[in-house]
């Protein structure tokens, strides 16, 4: 890994994220039947990520669920929304249940608030939402919630297109750097956390390939794409793994560089950036057949890798 990390300090950065909303007296025992996470924990845990997935466990879109007075707020993808909205208007038939993009113009930020509760003081919203994990609105309509893609530390902040400047300002004037989208991007690759829709595409990869393990519960009962699931985990043997390889000097690989082990091709890089120490880092496919000697895998310019992990390794202990 590399020896630099990209959370050091308070940082927020433009997310290319938007809510939308479920709505009905159906609609969590719809989404039970749809998602990869359970929804019957909610009200426990004031919500989850979950992914919409096809029948053949392949995603359609990631989303941080949470349940509020009588509708359920998601936070998706802005480019993944359509599709998932599209996939459950599907499967409604008789239900009370109806799924609609926000109306209303609003900004999505990343935030990484390393001092627990600090974010929350700032802009006025109720401390207990940190510890209890929810999803918190102040008077002026700013919300946010964690964003559990990212480690503790990491929220989002939904703000209205009219508030979004006084926001930043907010933040900036507080201590937080303003990272650009690019520098976000970097920092994804450098905590090895994957984006679904960049490193993760719909319609082609399953979330256990990729490691996607706090969106997915296992003991939840029947969804739709619950059998690929419960195969894969059970066998552990995915046909290929998103991984994070590391060198200790040179140019970042261009996406789509092959990954080679010997002169055989066994996956190829998705995107990668430099460190702070100088240490390239990437995001690969490789196939199964190779995880277990990837030490021994080259890229072209780079040679093998320094060092490499399967992004999220194997089932976290829950």
């Amino acid at each position: 890994m590399p020896t630099t990390s990209p959370l050091t300090a308070p940082a927020f950065a433009p997310l290319s994220w938007s809510s939308w909303t479920a709505t009905g007296a159906d609609r969590v025992t719809l989404l039970q039947t749809k998602l990869t996470c359970d929804t019957r924990r909610w009200a426990a845990n004031g919500g989850s990520r979950g992914f919409l997935i096809d029948i053949n466990g392949r995603l359609i879109a990631d989303g941080l669920y949470r349940p509020t007075g009588d509708l359920v707020r998601v936070y998706s993808p802005t480019a993944q929304i359509g599709g998932a909205i599209e996939h459950l208007d599907r499967y409604v038939i008789l239900e009370d249940a109806r799924f609609d993009a926000e109306s209303a113009p609003r900004v999505c930020l990343w935030v990484h608030a390393p001092e627990p509760g600090s974010l929350h003081r700032l802009l006025e919203l109720p401390a207990a939402a940190v510890a209890d994990r929810t999803l918190a609105e102040n008077a002026r309509g700013v919300r946010v919630t964690p964003f559990e893609p990212w480690p503790d530390g990491c929220w989002l902040v939904d703000v209205p297109a009219s508030e979004a400047s006084a926001v930043t300002t907010t933040l900036t004037a507080a201590g937080w750097a303003a990272w650009t989208a690019e520098q976000l991007a970097a920092a994804h690759i450098i905590a090895g956390v994957p984006e679904v829709g960049v490193d993760v595409l719909p319609g082609e990869h399953i979330p256990l390939e990729a490691g996607l393990w706090n969106g997915v519960q296992f003991n939840k009962g029947c969804y739709l794409g619950q059998e690929v699931i419960e195969r894969l985990h059970s066998r552990g043997r995915p046909s290929r793994r998103l991984v994070q390889l590391t060198w200790q000097a040179g140019v970042a690989p261009q996406p789509e560089t092959d990954v080679l082990l010997g002169e055989r091709v066994v996956g190829g890089v998705v995107r990668a950036t430099v460190a702070g120490d100088g240490a390239p880092v990437a995001f690969a496919w490789v196939r199964r057949a190779a995880l277990e000697t990837l030490g021994d895998v080259t890229v072209a310019g780079l040679g093998s890798p320094s060092s490499w992990v399967v992004v999220g390794g194997d089932e976290p202990e829950s």
